[in-house]
């Protein structure tokens, strides 16, 4: 039984036409890459420019699925801790959503990075030191 026909299409990217779509998925094709762009500068910031980058370093394809990860992040710890989330994984240079679910999971985001600047001094009997080797 023929379900749909189409035209082949010779250069990369999707085929499908949305009205051959189950309706979720319709749903899924309506997030351009300005409705997520809209969507995270209603969350702050910090998430704008993470999916800022997602849009540019990602294919649009995969760009939206990362938006849409970040959206189902946002709806289970709450867009407060995911725009802090995100503010956090600036500072410690992680971008991706799995860092993300990471640190919410952890409760890092809370973390105060100030003191970074200084190492903890680790005490073992291994460790030479800088007079060692003076």
């Amino acid at each position: 039984m023929l379900i749909a026909k189409h035209l082949r299409k010779l250069s990369p990217g999707n085929s499908s036409s949305p009205e051959h779509m189950p309706e979720k998925h319709k749903k899924y094709v309506e997030w351009t890459e300005e409705r997520c762009r809209i969507w995270s500068k209603g969350i702050g910031i910090a998430t704008l420019q993470l999916v800022e980058q997602m849009l540019t370093n990602v294919h649009s394809e995969g760009a939206r699925r990362s938006c849409l990860g970040l959206m189902s992040l946002a709806k289970k710890y709450g867009n407060e801790r995911l725009e802090a989330a995100c503010c956090y994984g600036f500072q410690v240079g992680v971008r991706s959503r799995k860092d993300l679910i990471t640190i919410l999971e952890h409760k890092l985001e809370h973390v105060d990075l100030s003191d970074s600047g200084t190492v903890p001094s680790i005490a073992h009997e291994n460790i030479r030191g800088s007079s060692y080797y003076a």
